[in-house]
C-alpha cells in the first residue's frame, strides 16, 4: 500500500518488544519506510496498554479538488 505517511512515533512501555512493532511496519509500509522515532515511557493513558503509534501524513495538494 502507498502511504502518505512521513513519520510514525511509537510510545512503548517496553522497548525490548520494539521488534514487535518493527515488524507490522513492514506489513502496511512496502515501497518506503516512513521515518520512525521510539519513544519508552513508564505508561500509557490506557494502563492495559503497550503501544501507542501516532502517524504524520503529507496529503499533495493536486489531490483536493475545490468545492462547487
Amino acid at each position: 500500500m502507498d502511504s502518505d505517511v512521513v513519520k510514525t512515533t511509537t510510545f512503548t512501555t517496553d522497548v525490548d518488544e520494539y521488534h514487535r512493532v518493527s515488524d507490522e511496519r513492514y506489513k502496511y509500509f512496502k515501497t518506503a519506510l516512513p521515518t520512525s522515532a521510539l519513544i519508552g515511557v513508564m505508561r500509557l493513558a490506557d494502563p492495559a496498554l503497550m503501544v501507542e503509534i501516532e502517524c504524520m501524513a503529507v496529503i499533495p495538494t493536486e489531490r483536493f479538488k475545490p468545492a462547487s
